[in-house]
């Protein structure tokens, strides 16, 4: 299973999300494939975010970005000394 044991207690924020009832039908599977690996069940919206989470931290483009982003702006150049 790709999806490790999910443990994370972060505070967490309600964003809606419409999916297409077949990826709806294999998140459900995924559910079930989950329970049965780690015995206790998980809901499809944390599941799904654990998910989107892996995808997100494996795209090393997307990981260049976000490094890029956050790093501080340069400093200036330092010009001549005012007299």
């Amino acid at each position: 299973m790709k999806l490790g044991k999910v443990t994370s207690n972060e505070a967490v924020e309600r964003v809606a999300f419409t999916f297409k009832k077949g990826t709806v039908e294999d998140l459900k599977k995924y559910q079930a494939y989950y329970q049965a690996t780690y015995g206790e069940p998980i809901t499809a919206g944390h599941m799904a975010e654990e998910i989107l989470k892996a995808f997100m931290s494996g795209d090393k483009d997307f990981q260049k970005f976000v490094a890029k982003v956050a790093a501080p702006a340069a400093a200036p150049a330092a010009g001549p000394a005012a007299q």
